[in-house]
């Protein structure tokens, strides 16, 4: 059991790697997507996952890996249900539209846009999340493909425009709680699950 539950940490890093690179190099900087602040949360809320699966590896610490995962978890879906919410209010033309930030705030008020600015700096608007391509740039045949493909925004079918970035990142973010919580309920002593959450809360409160 502890060998499957390790072989699935080790696979939720590798995605939530894949995520970040994909999302980073494919998206942004091969399709011109400009992320926007609630993008670069999400982006923070994958980063923290990278985190908290090597910390839970470790059995002694796995208490301080689940706090940062369901910390995670909860950054995550915040940025998703806003995210979510500002592209129905766009889709329905809804004149209060809550707008982006191009000055996020990140939790613990960490200045990751200034220390990391083409991972974290937001460009874009939020639910505007089409192609962008620079006027003088001349486009691959590739890169045209791609782009008239996603030219209605980011969609995990876009040929139907189903399932939107926000909805997508919703889902993951559930799917990585839905597969966590069982290690956390049966591997941890109550000790340690109560120091679990203790740390979580006070996370959820710093930040």
């Amino acid at each position: 059991m502890i060998l499957d539950e390790k072989k699935i940490y080790c696979l939720l890093f590798c995605f939530c790697i894949f995520c970040l690179v994909l999302s980073h190099t494919f998206f942004q900087n091969y399709l011109f997507m400009r992320p926007c602040e609630q993008c670069v949360y999400v982006r923070l809320a994958f980063c923290i996952l990278t985190f908290s699966f090597i910390f839970l590896l470790f059995k002694p610490i796995q208490f301080l890996g689940f706090s940062l995962a369901f910390f995670g978890i909860f950054y995550g879906l915040k940025a998703s249900f806003k995210l979510m919410q500002i592209h129905s209010a766009l889709l329905s033309n809804n004149p209060f539209l809550a707008s982006c930030s191009t000055y996020p705030r990140f939790a613990f008020n960490l200045p990751l846009d200034r220390f990391f600015p083409s991972f974290f700096a937001p460009t874009g608007i939020c639910a505007l999340d089409a192609p962008t391509p620079p006027s003088d740039i001349t486009l691959s045949t590739l890169q045209s493909f791609f782009t008239e493909l996603y030219a209605q925004g980011w969609y995990l079918i876009p040929k139907f425009e189903l399932i939107s970035m926000a909805e997508a990142s919703l889902l993951i973010f559930s799917f990585i709680l839905l597969i966590i919580s069982p290690f956390f309920i049966k591997q941890l002593n109550l000790k340690a699950k109560f120091i679990s959450l203790a740390l979580f809360l006070g996370l959820i409160f710093l930040a």
